[in-house]
């Protein structure tokens, strides 16, 4: 689960990337509305497209369900991992909650950054449009 987690991560960084790159306007075409000497030229325009912002939210959206379930499943398998040195043995054996209330922080602040990064992007999405 760890190394899913990881795959995850990385796949969901790349998503994120990806939306955050979206072009989200279109050109619009240059013409004469109207004939004659009353007809008027409208120039060709660059505009915001509603429905390509919602893709490039929707994206986001996605990319960070993604992010946080590659935290989810990495803090899962570092719970799940038996694998345990002679010094974390003679840890647990002098005070029996160190080794594990250790790593359960271990997780708590990678969570909580990891969430941080989270809601730094969506900040910045929303002041960057």
């Amino acid at each position: 689960m760890k190394n899913l987690g990881l795959v995850l991560l990385f796949v969901g960084f790349m998503f994120m990337f990806k939306a955050y790159n979206m072009d989200t306007t279109v050109t619009t075409e240059s013409r004469f509305l109207g004939s004659g000497t009353s007809s008027i030229y409208v120039p060709s325009m660059t505009v915001n497209n509603l429905g390509k912002m919602e893709d490039r939210r929707n994206n986001i959206i996605i990319a960070s369900a993604i992010l946080i379930a590659s935290v989810i499943l990495y803090a899962a398998g570092s719970l799940q991992d038996g694998h345990t040195t002679n010094a974390a043995v003679k840890i647990s054996a002098v005070e029996p909650n160190s080794f594990e209330q250790r790593h359960k922080y271990k997780i708590i602040a990678a969570i909580v950054f990891f969430w941080g990064v989270i809601m730094w992007c969506g900040w910045y999405m929303l002041t960057a449009t």
